[in-house]
């Protein structure tokens, strides 16, 4: 009896180092397959311009994975007290390598930060380029619209822009708009992991306390800045404002770079 409970108990202290190492094991993978995303954002932006065309594959997917990185970003950030606080909390004991993992985050971030300013400029450009009419939406896209879309992306349209689309496609456009409506993304100072890097190459209680302020609290409190300001860009304008989105974003992960 006393060996079979020696033998659950070691099995239990295996089990548990093994979830701890998985989570930051996990974490890790997380970290670098989030590394990815900018890169693919930017070959869908470029390939609106270099078609001069939006079409499900690339306007559609860039809202798609935009706001799924989002999510993720929001999550692995949030995961980062409580990680931190039980290799901490343990003596380094559980979850380790959990001080590379914050600096791996940060650096990150960091980059994603840069990235995404740049991402913004060029959405921007774009935006610019379907309101002249020099990058079209697809005629697919355009019939699949409801008529309230088709409407806010005539508002939406230069005069020139206009014409030639009513040209085109007169069933489609039959009335004409004459208001824009423009949606203005808040700007954002950073809180940045950047001050916690020094207090976490090892086991230090102040480096849960920062991870926390500036990782997981200023992610939820701009979480709801966030979808806050992916609402304004307009459920209805899906098709343009690549710009907006994009800010909406690179004003989050402005909060944690």
């Amino acid at each position: 009896m006393k060996k079979l409970l020696l033998v659950l108990i070691f099995c239990s202290i295996f089990i548990g180092s093994n979830v701890y190492a998985d989570a930051v094991s996990k974490m890790n993978k997380e970290i670098e397959s989030l590394r990815s995303v900018p890169d693919k954002l930017n070959s869908l932006l470029d390939d609106m311009e270099k078609s001069r065309l939006i079409t499900e594959k690339n306007g559609g997917q860039y809202n798609k994975i935009l706001m799924d990185y989002a999510k993720r970003i929001r999550k692995s950030s949030s995961a980062l007290p409580d990680m931190t606080k039980k290799w901490v909390d343990s003596k380094g004991t559980e979850n380790q390598g959990m001080e590379k993992v914050i600096a791996n985050y940060e650096k990150m971030a960091s980059e994603h930060e840069k990235k995404f300013k740049e991402l913004e400029k060029k959405a921007n450009r774009i935006d610019d380029k379907i309101k002249s009419g020099e990058i079209k939406l697809a005629p697919e896209i355009l019939k699949s619209m409801t008529k309230e879309e088709r409407e806010e992306f005539y508002k939406f349209l230069s005069e020139p822009a206009r014409k030639e689309y009513k040209k085109q496609y007169p069933d489609l456009f039959a009335k004409a708009f004459n208001y824009i409506m423009e949606f203005i993304i808040p700007s954002a100072e950073a809180a940045n992991l950047r001050p916690c890097i020094p207090l976490c190459p090892a086991v230090n209680p102040a480096c849960v306390a920062c991870v926390i302020v500036l990782g997981a609290d200023a992610a939820y409190q701009q979480w709801n800045n966030f979808q806050k300001a992916w609402d304004w860009c307009g459920e209805l304008s899906r098709w343009w404002r690549y710009g907006c989105r994009t800010a909406a974003v690179a004003v989050f992960i402005a909060w944690i770079a």
